[in-house]
């Protein structure tokens, strides 16, 4: 229904919003929904839970790949020292731009632990993250829903962190497989 939020947060993380009139724009996707009239404003983050696995490869390379995948772990437990570098977190490009993007981290100082890297990494995904909230409002002159659905690995594996810069009213409920829940539901209204 027009307003309804869902955030598939994987390799990718894709936040769209439900909405009853084609608005472009060139911040967002629009696609039809499939059902009635309706279309899918979609913002999205090319490289989320991928620029952290780079970041954890990369900064972590002694920790076996699959003790990686338990992230959240890692997480928790991440101290930094205050003063985290600034992040540019373009690292797969963009959807929407034509002359792409790129990420960059900058203001490193010798202190700069890998904790520091990996925590300003997820601070900056986690403030892109709230931001489209508010492009995705003004791009379709809509009043946001405050349930927003989230699916994808990703989505479980930092919820806590991905989800601290956006605004408290907004209640989330995981639903595992959403994509292929919502397939069936398509497919079922199609028949």
């Amino acid at each position: 229904k027009r307003g309804r939020l869902v955030n598939v947060a994987g390799s990718t993380d894709v936040l769209g919003v439900c909405v009853d009139r084609f608005m472009p724009d060139e911040r967002v996707l629009t696609r039809g929904l499939g059902v009635g009239k309706l279309w899918m404003s979609v913002s999205t983050i090319a490289a989320a839970g991928s620029a952290i696995e780079w970041a954890l490869s990369t900064l972590y390379s002694e920790i076996a790949a699959s003790d990686r995948k338990n992230i959240h772990q890692l997480l928790a437990n991440l101290k930094y020292t205050g003063t985290l570098p600034e992040v540019a977190t373009d690292f797969a490009g963009s959807r929407v731009n034509l002359e792409q993007p790129t990420a960059s981290i900058a203001a490193l100082r010798l202190g700069t632990t890998r904790e520091d890297i990996l925590a300003g990494i997820i601070v900056a995904l986690s403030r892109q993250s709230a931001a489209r909230l508010a492009v995705l409002k003004e791009v379709n002159h809509i009043t946001l829903g405050r349930k927003v659905f989230v699916s994808g690995g990703y989505a479980k594996a930092v919820e806590k962190e991905m989800y601290r810069h956006w605004p408290a009213k907004f209640e989330r409920t995981f639903v595992d497989q959403a994509t292929l829940l919502g397939l069936e539901k398509l497919a079922t209204l199609a028949c």
